[in-house]
């Protein structure tokens, strides 16, 4: 009677750790679509600053205290 409970017990810990696995991967996916549209804007913006060799434009894509060698 006993095997039969902690049976029960185990076998519903890992549908619940299923279910936590599922809706957490959903959640970081969801997040990832979100983000996905700003980044390619900045992209987009940084490739046109490069086009039209505008060096104050694409230096303030760059990460501070590095400087564009051009």
């Amino acid at each position: 009677m006993l095997w039969k409970h902690g049976y029960r017990a185990i076998k519903l810990t890992i549908t619940l750790i299923k279910i936590f696995c599922i809706f957490f991967l959903l959640y970081f996916q969801s997040t990832s679509i979100i983000m996905e549209k700003p980044q390619t804007d900045v992209i987009s913006e940084f490739k046109q600053a490069l086009l039209i060799n505008d060096k104050k434009l694409m230096q303030s894509y760059i990460t501070e205290g590095i400087e564009l060698q051009c």
